[in-house]
């Protein structure tokens, strides 16, 4: 069933889309998801199609609309992995296995880095919401070359640095307060 009372026109899909697509494509150069036998543009469309039809349900009173569709992404993007043939008969070392295996973690790490991630970026939001787009673009994207993130976020280089600074001035506040949930 679609998600009822959400106006999909009003969403600012030039602001969106260009978020996701860019972790699609950083998803996709990992080794475990290399060969999905999919692009990242097919990948993000899948997704927002899914969430517009229901078939993947946002709840926008639990998580933005970008970091939901990086979630769908990442959880197809895993499924075709898995499916594929390759997947199945390569035979991985016992390194590489460890290595996958200790970089994945628990649903309850999960959940608590998910909590502690919206705590903190809610934190942001309500000092400057400037600081909260650029450490969701650092947490959520992975982006954190002063370049990519103003190309991401479509602000000037010396305005990244002046944010950063602050970010980490505001970091730095919230853990000494203790605001962590």
């Amino acid at each position: 069933m679609p998600s009822e009372g959400i106006v999909w026109s009003e969403i600012q899909w030039d602001q969106v889309l260009p978020r996701v697509l860019l972790f699609a494509v950083r998803l996709m150069r990992k080794r475990p998801f290399a060969g999905a036998g999919t692009s990242a543009e097919d990948l993000v469309f899948d997704a927002v199609g899914k969430t517009m039809s229901g078939a993947r349900q946002w709840r926008p009173e639990e998580v933005g609309l970008t970091q939901h569709l990086m979630g769908v992404v990442s959880s197809d993007l895993y499924n075709l992995v898995r499916k594929s043939a390759a997947f199945k008969s390569e035979s991985l070392d016992e390194a590489a296995v460890e290595s996958l295996v200790s970089n994945e973690p628990s649903p309850e790490e999960t959940t608590i880095d998910r909590d502690e991630i919206s705590a903190f970026l809610s934190f942001l939001r309500n000092r400057d919401s400037a600081l909260a787009d650029v450490a969701s673009a650092m947490i959520l994207l992975g982006v954190d070359r002063p370049r990519e993130l103003a190309e991401s976020l479509d602000i000037t280089i010396e305005n990244v640095h002046s944010i950063k600074k602050r970010l980490r001035r505001a970091s730095e506040d919230y853990l000494a307060r203790g605001e962590r949930k």
